[in-house]
């Protein structure tokens, strides 16, 4: 059975057959209705009308309009549930932060509303293009090995061992709009307090013990 979606578009085509378009409004079981957002009556009322094909392209419109909104809602959390993924399974190196390269280069890069990604690394903020990450995703799809790091600098990419790399210099000279960036921190973990080891306390009782037994023999 064809999608909403679909049988909307099929019916959208009729738009310049208004005799084709009413037939089709009114036989209509109510799933076109369901994807236009009205009901099987306001459906026959419009048939009827002598501008169906005019007020048939507005609801088309807004129904796209309202699918596209859900879709990128959808994309935008997957992103940013992907963010919070990243942020916990970063490892702190000597060399910088290592990154997991599936969630990087996968759903961190869903959301296209926001065109720049900021990873802040020690309050430096390495901005990259999405749209290239996109790119080097779809290049090292074919590699298992792929690492990610990143430094207050840039973030890199290696893999086949470390024969192959990129490296992203931040661009944030080039964001004027801090509304297009997501921006994820990576916050070191705290340091947890050194434990002093406090000296053993003698057993009175026992050294007692023994000069006893050796006095008393």
């Amino acid at each position: 059975m064809p999608s909403a979606m679909n049988r909307l578009r099929d019916v959208a085509l009729l738009t310049g057959d208004a005799d084709a378009l009413r037939d089709a409004l009114r036989k209509d079981d109510g799933g076109l209705g369901a994807a236009l957002g009205v009901s099987v009556d306001q459906l026959r009322e419009l048939s009827s009308r002598r501008d169906v094909s005019d007020r048939l392209r507005d609801l088309v419109l807004r129904a796209r309009h309202r699918e596209a909104a859900l879709r990128d809602d959808g994309r935008r959390e997957r992103a940013l549930v992907a963010a919070e993924r990243l942020v916990a399974g970063v490892r702190w190196l000597d060399a910088g932060v290592e990154l997991e390269p599936r969630v990087l280069l996968g759903d961190l890069l869903a959301d296209t509303a926001k065109p720049w990604l900021s990873l802040v690394v020690d309050g430096s903020d390495v901005v990259v293009s999405r749209a290239r990450l996109r790119r080097a995703a779809l290049a090292l799809r074919p590699f298992g090995d792929t690492r990610a790091l990143v430094d207050s600098q840039a973030l890199r990419l290696r893999w086949r061992g470390g024969l192959g790399g990129l490296n992203f210099n931040s661009q944030v000279q080039h964001v004027r709009d801090d509304s297009l960036v997501l921006r994820v921190v990576l916050s070191r973990p705290a340091a947890q307090p050194a434990k002093c080891a406090r000296p053993r306390r003698a057993d009175r009782r026992g050294w007692l013990t023994d000069v006893l037994t050796e006095v008393v023999g």
